[in-house]
């Protein structure tokens, strides 16, 4: 994932929503625990239209939502300044 937002929780609308309101893109994945997937609803592979992938490195209880296809991440970068 190239960028990525760490939620805690289940509720991956909510998150959904958050990563749209403070980032300003539409997120296109994630990631949760395979300890943690049977707490979700996935449909094809996806979870609110979101393609999920399981990843052993999420601790159970959170969900790592993002954008995996991403060729412009200069909003995301800061620049700090002198």
């Amino acid at each position: 994932m190239k960028i990525g937002m760490l939620w805690n929780g289940k509720n991956v609308h909510e998150a959904k929503e958050y990563f749209i309101k403070k980032y300003g893109r539409i997120p296109d994945t994630v990631e949760i625990s395979p300890i943690f997937i049977n707490k979700f609803e996935i449909k094809n592979g996806n979870i609110e239209g979101l393609r999920t992938q399981v990843c052993k490195e999420i601790q159970v209880g959170n969900i790592l939502i993002g954008i995996e296809n991403d060729e412009n991440n200069s909003g995301y970068i800061k620049i700090k300044e002198n």
